[in-house]
């Protein structure tokens, strides 16, 4: 198969309480019909959730095309999106130079010199929702090629851990297991009562990629490399496993490998780098939100003398949204891979490039 040089890029711009958050694609196939419903859908799907904060309740995200595009269809010159900020509020007159522990205050203004609220202003999980819309956009362009799937759900809240994975989800929680829902709404409620937040941990399954998607030529060119870039990057994410992860390591070398043709998953669909044809089977883990409405102790970055942490509103719990990120991230870290093998060309170019991939393949893999 010929290789063809392109590839896909992505960038992000804008603050949390500025006048809007900016993000911009480099590398879509021209003349690909722009969707951005399922952008859309997802930022909406991040705002939702029992345990999330009063800034849900009157941002109402909606992505704005505002360069890249000719009559709805892509151009091949960067795709520009905007999300206007309502919750937009000026720089405070005198600045307080209190730390949050856990947040990007303290570290981000001994590096910058600037105080703790400039610093949050970009490390504020506000930021994740121009790349939620972002991968909304890329997710549309793959479902047009591919028979791509993306499933994501929230496995665990505090102590309480879901018995079953589904994707037939209908609460505000993307929780999978209904016979806990009320557990988990009940420990929600008891932490809001005490002033704190609860972490957990989340499922993530990219199913229908072909074996042989991602690249090898340079370590962090990898597909496992950038998709764990790209989930790490999510705030509050302190860790990730592929496939069985942390269970593999206590099996024989007998026991811990997928063959081509069996249903096992153990490598969570990577091997060396590159997707292997099952599904891309990831778990997260999600800290505690840092920002507690009981605030933990601190101290004034300034004077070195204690002080209460500084209360902005917090959710209380984020594994919900969490999951629509990771959604979207890994969505765009697809496109990248789709980008990197089909190089450039029109969207058309991209689709017959894809089939003929698959086409590629032996008799006995095509059939499975």
């Amino acid at each position: 198969m010929k290789t063809y040089k392109g590839g896909i890029h992505w960038a992000t711009a804008g603050d949390s309480h500025g006048d809007c958050l900016i993000g911009v694609i480099y590398g879509l196939p021209p003349g690909w019909l722009i969707d951005v419903s399922l952008a859309n859908q997802l930022l909406q799907e991040r705002s939702k959730g029992f345990g999330r904060s009063e800034r849900q309740a009157f941002e109402h995200d909606e992505v704005e095309i505002i360069g890249g595009s000719w009559k709805g269809k892509s151009v091949g010159s960067p795709l520009l999106i905007r999300i206007d900020n309502k919750g937009k509020k000026d720089p405070p007159q005198n600045d307080d130079w209190s730390v949050r522990p856990g947040h990007a205050d303290f570290s981000g203004s001994l590096r910058t010199g600037m105080p703790p609220k400039a610093i949050a202003e970009r490390a504020s999980a506000r930021e994740t929702a121009i790349r939620t819309a972002m991968g909304g956009i890329a997710l549309a362009l793959l479902k047009d090629i591919s028979d791509i799937e993306v499933f994501s759900c929230v496995k665990s809240i505090g102590n309480i851990v879901a018995e079953r994975l589904s994707a037939d989800i209908d609460n505000d929680l993307n929780w999978p297991d209904e016979n806990k829902y009320e557990n988990v709404k009940g420990a929600i409620r008891k932490a809001a009562k005490e002033g704190t937040t609860l972490g957990g941990s989340i499922f993530l399954s990219i199913k229908n990629l072909p074996p042989g998607l991602g690249e090898a030529d340079m370590p962090m060119s990898k597909f496992s490399a950038r998709l764990g870039q790209a989930l790490l990057s999510i705030p509050s994410v302190k860790g990730l496993t592929f496939g069985d992860g942390l269970e593999t390591f206590q099996k024989k070398g007998s026991e811990a490998h997928d063959l081509p043709n069996s249903d096992s998953n153990y490598a969570g669909g990577l091997e060396g780098g590159r997707t292997n044809g099952k599904p891309v089977d990831v778990t997260l883990w999600s800290k505690p939100i840092a920002t507690q409405k009981k605030p933990l102790p601190s101290i004034d970055l300034k004077t070195g003398k204690p002080v209460d942490a500084p209360y902005i509103r917090s959710d209380i719990v984020v594994m919900p949204a969490v999951s629509v990120i990771a959604k979207a991230l890994s969505s765009l870290i697809v496109l990248e891979a789709f980008g990197s093998m089909l190089g450039r060309g029109t969207f058309d170019e991209w689709q017959k490039r894809w089939n003929d991939y698959l086409e590629s393949f032996p008799d006995w893999l095509k059939s499975k």
